[in-house]
């Protein structure tokens, strides 16, 4: 849809969740983003009259009621005519669906430049190394799109991460790191600090289970000693 508004517009970066578990970060000004990404479609019919549209529907339905009509009637010559056409016009729309979108697509218009950081190319694969950040993960993938995005905010409106406690108090960790952008912040080991963080929550939540079952257990020697104490 056409901007009616000549205001200065800010950056529009988007990020995109594929069901791979894959992040394309999409760094743009907000009318790229509304075109390509966001905006309202916008349809330019060339008939506008709601009347002629619903007269040209009633026509083309009593010609094709007619035109089956006049097919039964056809010798065989001219039936095989006919059903081979439709045969290749469905085999046509078969074969545009299997042909890639991006030949749909004139991007003539938009400057494109690849800005992937060296460091997280090739996501997917497994570095040197036998550390938890070393092999391909969903997290690993993620803290790259926030440190290529330098926000946090998209993680929570796109549900990329589960909205636990667990899962906040690392999202808040990453975000500290790019905030903070302290030396070697783009090396910060996200997936370890992410094990031990829900490695530390799962100790707790057994310590203080631990310690309701014991809590429980000296009740229930309190009771029983005043209940003999009683008898006596």
């Amino acid at each position: 849809m056409k901007r009616t508004s000549a205001a200065k517009v800010p950056d529009g970066d988007v990020v995109i969740r594929t069901r791979e578990g894959a992040f394309i970060v999409v760094k743009c000004d907000e009318n790229v983003a509304r075109e390509l990404y966001t905006g309202t479609e916008e349809c330019t019919y060339l008939v506008y009259s709601v009347r002629a549209y619903r007269a040209l529907i009633g026509v083309a339905t009593f010609i094709l009621m007619v035109a089956v009509v006049l097919l039964g009637n056809c010798n065989f010559n001219q039936q095989a005519a006919i059903g081979s056409a439709y045969i290749v016009l469905n085999g046509l729309y078969w074969a545009a669906s299997l042909v890639p979108k991006k030949e749909f697509w004139d991007m003539k218009l938009y400057e494109r430049e690849d800005m992937t950081p060296d460091d997280c190319r090739e996501a997917e694969c497994a570095r040197p190394g036998d550390g938890p950040d070393d092999i391909p993960s969903y997290t690993r993938t993620m803290w790259y799109a926030i440190r290529a995005t330098e926000e946090v905010g998209w993680v929570w409106t796109s549900g990329a991460a589960p909205k636990t406690k667990e899962w906040k108090k690392w999202v808040d960790a990453a975000e500290k790191q790019v905030k903070e952008k302290k030396q070697g912040w783009k090396m910060w080991k996200a997936v370890a600090a992410k094990d031990d963080m829900m490695a530390g929550d799962q100790k707790k939540k057994e310590e203080e289970i631990v310690r309701m079952t014991s809590a429980q257990g000296d009740e229930g020697g309190e009771t029983e000693g005043e209940g003999e104490g009683d008898k006596r």
